[in-house]
């Protein structure tokens, strides 16, 4: 025969919720031990060790308080610890599965930021060429507005010298005209 033992369920030792966590989970065991399989985790049941004997006695002992305590034989110790193992390694399970998603989503946002940063440097370098062939068009069109002003002022002194000459011939040709009279 296996030995009881119990635990106090006082404030100071355990809380209210810890108690009926260590309640229902010493009931899922009993249940689990009488069906020899550990709850479904999405990965397909857990074979754990059929104790018959042990069963009962957690059944006993779960559903024994005296005066404040909980009761718990060695058998149905054993079997919350395997059971509370189980739970602990499914808990571990999805960590790690959340830990494992958590850096492939950290992977897929830093391969998106550095996709971004060089489409946002190709741009950056895009503008300065394109600043570049700005500033060479606005000194070519200052040398073309320069050229065109002193082409304009050549016309003008063109038009000028001819207007001088169109009077020096018609005043020469009006004296020369007179001077053969």
């Amino acid at each position: 025969m296996s030995a009881t033992h119990s635990v106090t369920d006082s404030p100071a030792v355990l809380t209210q919720s810890d108690i009926v966590f260590i309640r229902q989970q010493a009931q899922a065991a009993t249940q689990q031990s009488h069906s020899g399989t550990a709850p479904e985790r999405g990965r397909g049941p857990t074979r754990i060790p059929h104790h018959s004997t042990s069963s009962r006695a957690a059944s006993a002992a779960s559903s024994r308080s005296v005066s404040g305590r909980i009761l718990l034989d060695d058998n149905s110790l054993t079997s919350l610890g395997v059971h509370l193992d189980i739970i602990m390694s499914s808990i571990n399970g999805r960590i790690n599965e959340l830990t494992d998603a958590i850096e492939q989503s950290i992977e897929r946002t830093r391969n998106q930021t550095n996709r971004t940063i060089y489409q946002a440097d190709a741009e950056l370098e895009r503008c300065r060429t394109l600043l570049a062939q700005m500033k060479r068009l606005e000194s070519d069109q200052k040398e073309v507005l320069r050229i065109r002003d002193r082409v304009t002022a050549l016309r003008r002194a063109a038009e000028a010298l001819d207007g001088r000459l169109d009077r020096s011939r018609h005043s020469g040709h009006s004296s020369a005209a007179r001077s053969h009279r």
